[in-house]
């Protein structure tokens, strides 16, 4: 039993998980009694592999880019609440695109359409914490987005069925709510996060309750409650209407299925009660919806959501019996699960702490209400009006209210994506040896696996213990300044890129732990300084905003308010040895560039000096002044333009490190090369982050 629940590990293409897998299977081989099963599990595990990953690497060398008008074939539709479409579609070479759009016009899989646009690849991240699109798509067998100027389809218009009730759904039961109330019922009732707000998703990422607005297993249960209530004394008898009953609930379940959208949670979830219903076996009902999932689309099983989903269930059904014997019910599941998902830890980035246990204990709990009372609340809804939604509506918000607690503490849990994911195999793998029944062979391998999983345990709790005293990042950010300074106690931000930006940053700063910065520093009052910093002000990210004297730009979408406003002389001291001396401006120039912020960032025996925009003026009236000393990291001044960074600033500053942010192929043609000659010339390590990415410093105490 337990080496099925290898498959949904395999499956994922973990090669150390598949190299201790195979090897587990060697050794029970042994015992005749489980051989079937294992030549089963085998054949299945390295026929999906060899599917799947074939398929793939064959789409992936034939990617076209550029300009295409060519004829496609609709292969899937995600229609969403917010409006938008994506349209999965194979085109003529056989590789499969995504073309996001409007839903101005209505297709159906299997209509062929005629694309005109470009073809591009799917971005690849670029800073720590940021979603790579590029592989998320590629699990799914999509090598490429379209970007579509036109659209002409040859077969007739469809009215998506299923869609339109959606909507008729939403509007119904929540019209009556309040704006979050109802991005959060269309998640977690209808499957549809496309209302969900940037702020919102936030608050779920970093309580760790992200899976809660995605429909799985949870949600079919609380749906059917009353069906499967009412039909258990037709079921549990040998009547001759039993399996005319069992037929209803199976068409309620793909109804239900329909409704919130065949994603790998909900497709899992659907058939695995399914198969409960004929055949009451849940291990089984797992298996029979993976070889489903399957055969409908080979890729599923590349994706994050199979395996996730897949490793969760089976920690349930596999671990909590044995818990719940010795913690109450509704936490031994949890825990179950969270040792089901051990191996997929690292590469989902999971936060773990004591505080996000508990609120995805409760949460749950909530959630399993929240989908008892829809179906009810839906037919009162229908009779009487949407004022009968009022107990959906104080669900939502406790759980609201829960989530956003939690996610202001979490800076008490520990990002997992920062541990190699090895360490969480290694626990995993005691794991399932600690709870196998007993054998021979569990005896034979249980000390080694207690050592491995021990020194994994060690490693992975050092880690969360023993944090650096100070991490500086430089942040990606394309065309714009963005850096992130974090200390046990403190996080500074200094400026923030484009506005567009904001939303990279904001996943930096979930990677790294961080709710809220305490104090964020705008250098002027440039759009691809100061952009980002308004967006998460506006998502209620930053405590304090400090800028120089000069006032908030003409442009009422980049306007802060409640700006600190410094100058030369001033200082920021912070309780834990970080503190900021503020250089320039001093108020006499009155020009954006010249008058930028420039800040030297002092930690124990460490500068580092931000320049902002300034120019060789600005650069020859500080060192005259005589303000200036010598600095470890050096940010250089305006992208590296050639106007900045003069010979005699850096013969004063002598910096170890040069920063250059900038973004890739800009048409300002950053850095300047008779910069970066002038920088090369005084033997300084220069670094970009139009070539790296984002650039990480890490100081220890």
């Amino acid at each position: 039993m337990y080496l099925v629940l290898s498959l949904t590990y395999l499956t994922c293409s973990y090669i150390p998980f598949v190299i201790f897998s195979l090897l587990f299977i060697i050794a029970v081989f042994r015992i005749p009694e489980l051989r079937e099963h294992l030549v089963f599990a085998a054949c299945l595990i390295f026929l999906t592999a060899f599917c799947s990953c074939g398929i793939v690497t064959s789409l992936s060398a034939d990617v076209k880019t550029g300009h295409i008008s060519e004829q496609a074939v609709v292969t899937a539709v995600e229609d969403r609440l917010s409006g938008d479409c994506r349209l999965y579609v194979r085109r003529q070479n056989g590789a499969c695109s995504v073309i996001y759009g409007d839903r101005s016009i209505s297709f159906a899989p299997g209509s062929i359409i005629n694309v005109d646009g470009r073809s591009v690849l799917p971005d690849t991240p670029t800073n720590p914490g940021e979603f790579d699109q590029r592989d998320n798509l590629r699990r799914k067998g999509i090598t490429s987005i379209i970007i579509a100027d036109a659209i002409i389809c040859d077969s007739s218009e469809y009215n998506n069925f299923f869609f339109a009730l959606k909507k008729r759904i939403f509007r119904i039961v929540a019209s009556g709510m309040g704006i979050d109330e109802q991005m959060v019922f269309a998640a977690v009732c209808l499957g549809d996060t496309s209302l969900l707000s940037n702020d919102m998703r936030n608050r779920f990422a970093l309580a760790g309750c992200s899976h809660l607005i995605a429909v799985s297993g949870t949600h079919f249960a609380g749906f059917m409650v009353f069906f499967t209530f009412a039909s258990d004394r037709f079921i549990s008898k040998k009547s001759k209407s039993a399996l005319a009953v069992k037929l209803i609930l199976a068409g309620l379940y793909i109804f239900f299925g329909l409704m919130t959208g065949f994603g790998d949670s909900v497709t899992r979830a659907c058939f695995m009660c399914i198969c409960l219903i004929f055949v009451r076996d849940r291990l089984s009902g797992m298996c029979v919806s993976a070889v489903i999932m399957m055969m409908a689309d080979p890729f599923s099983v590349m994706s994050m959501g199979f395996g996730m989903s897949m490793g969760a269930t089976a920690g349930i059904l596999l671990f909590a019996p044995v818990l719940k014997k010795k913690i109450p019910e509704f936490a031994a599941v949890a825990l179950s699960a969270h040792i089901g998902l051990l191996p997929f830890y690292s590469m989902a980035s999971v936060r773990l702490s004591a505080v996000n246990l508990i609120c995805q204990a409760v949460g749950g709990l909530i959630v399993s209400l929240i989908c008892v009372f829809f179906v009810p609340t839906l037919i009162l809804c229908l009779i009487f009006g949407c004022e009968m939604s009022i107990v959906l509506e104080i669900l939502f918000e406790g759980l609201e209210f829960m989530v956003g607690y939690c996610s202001e503490l979490s800076f008490l849990s520990v990002n997992c994506g920062t541990v190699n994911s090895l360490l969480f195999i290694g626990v995993f793998a005691f794991l399932i040896v600690l709870f196998m029944p007993d054998s021979q062979l569990r005896r034979v391998i249980l000390l080694p696996s207690f050592l491995a999983g021990s020194i994994c345990f060690g490693i992975i709790l050092y880690s969360y213990l023993f944090e650096p005293a100070l991490t500086v990042v430089f942040i990606d950010v394309g065309q714009g300044d963005c850096c992130l300074i974090r200390s046990p106690s403190y996080t500074v931000l200094i400026d923030g890129g484009e506005y567009a930006k904001g939303s990279v940053v904001s996943d930096v700063l979930d990677w790294y732990g961080v709710n809220k910065i305490d104090v964020a520093f705008v250098s002027h009052w440039d759009s691809d300084h100061c952009g980002g910093i308004k967006y998460l002000y506006d998502e209620g990210r930053i405590r304090s905003v400090i800028a120089p004297c000069l006032s908030d730009p003409e442009d009422t979408e980049l306007t802060i308010n409640s700006v600190s406003t410094v100058q030369e002389g001033n200082e920021i001291v912070f309780e834990d040895g970080l503190s900021i001396y503020v250089l320039s401006p001093d108020g006499s120039v009155e020009d954006e560039n010249e008058d930028s912020l420039v800040l030297e960032v002092r930690y124990n025996d460490m500068n580092m000096l931000f320049t902002g925009d300034i120019g060789t003026d600005t650069e020859i009236r500080l060192v005259r002044e005589g303000v200036l000393s010598r600095c470890d990291i050096l940010k250089v001044a305006h992208h590296g333009s050639e106007s900045s960074t003069g010979n005699e600033f850096l013969w004063e500053v002598k910096p170890s490190v040069a920063v250059i942010s900038c973004g890739r192929h800009n048409n300002y043609g950053h850095p300047a090369q008779s910069t970066l000659e002038r920088l090369m010339e005084e033997g300084i390590e220069v670094r970009r982050t139009d070539i790296e990415g984002a650039i990480e410093f890490v100081f220890e105490k």
